[in-house]
């Protein structure tokens, strides 16, 4: 399975008890993370993806 590559990531949006990262990987539009901040951890709640129909791995998950 071919891999894509991060481009780069960036914080979205944080309020004190939630963050939002988004991630840009080489063949993907990316992919959006939702977490929940409690004291000593970090608990992703959501993600989504949003796929390039070029990008190699997107044909392999549907």
């Amino acid at each position: 399975m071919e891999q894509c590559e991060l481009e780069f990531w960036s914080l979205v949006m944080y309020d004190g008890k939630r963050l939002v990262l988004r991630e840009k990987k080489k063949n993907l539009e990316g992919v959006t993370y939702f977490c929940k901040l409690k004291p000593g951890r970090v608990k992703v709640s959501q993600t989504s993806v949003s796929l390039n129909p070029r990008c190699p791995l997107s044909r392999k998950m549907k």
